[in-house]
């Protein structure tokens, strides 16, 4: 299988690079302490609360992140659906958490061969509440080896050591995006235009997701 070829390679890539003291910073924060057991080097929220820029710290902000820290200290889930995504060059997958048989939040996780992305949404009372995007760019293509950067005069080979961490903080209130947090800071866009923008994007993406029958009970 293509994604396992992918994981067994990237894996290997980062056990040498763990040998390494000069692991680059931006992935280490991200990294945890277990054994590499696949390519996937982003790992999900868990026992962790939000933070913010102490100038947003509204009310409507605050309940966002008491439901975040609620859904994220849930440790025994009541199903786990695990569906396989191949919406990037090297698959993905998405899992569906459900507590006495509530969706509480959905991981989606996409590998491809120039990044890899983890997406978690989290709801309350059944609608989109928070969503942290997280993505990881190599600094060249996973198959560009050695020889490829010798055919293409480049300078570098693919490198996980050298890839860069991005993140996005998306706050939703009544189905609604409100405030947008990114890291490392980027240029804000003016005006209501940039949220209603980004509010479809990660709408349409939640709701391809979540498609029939996942919202139900179980």
């Amino acid at each position: 299988m293509k994604l396992r070829m992918f994981c067994i390679f990237v894996a290997a890539t980062v056990l040498a690079g763990c040998r390494n003291n000069n692991k680059a910073a931006s992935i280490e924060k991200l990294e945890d302490t277990t054994p590499v057991q696949d390519a996937r080097i982003l790992k999900e929220s868990f026992r962790q609360e939000d933070t913010i820029s102490p100038g947003k710290q509204t009310d409507s902000l605050a309940v966002i992140r008491v439901n975040f820290k609620r859904i994220n200290s849930i440790s025994n889930w009541t199903v786990i659906d695990t569906t396989d995504l191949w919406e990037s060059t090297e698959g993905g997958e998405a899992r569906f958490y459900y507590s006495n048989g509530r969706l509480e939040k959905i991981i989606a996780q996409l590998l491809g061969e120039t990044y890899q992305q983890l997406i978690e949404y989290y709801l309350l009372d059944g609608k989109l509440s928070f969503v942290f995007e997280k993505t990881l760019r190599y600094n060249r293509p996973i198959y560009y080896d050695s020889a490829a950067t010798k055919a293409s005069e480049d300078t570098e080979a693919f490198d996980i050591k050298k890839s860069t961490v991005m993140e996005s903080r998306n706050y939703f209130k009544n189905e609604k995006l409100i405030y947008q947090v990114h890291t490392p800071a980027v240029d804000p866009a003016e005006g209501e235009d940039h949220l209603l923008t980004e509010e479809e994007r990660i709408k349409t993406a939640f709701k391809k997701l979540i498609g029939p029958g996942k919202a139900g009970s179980h």
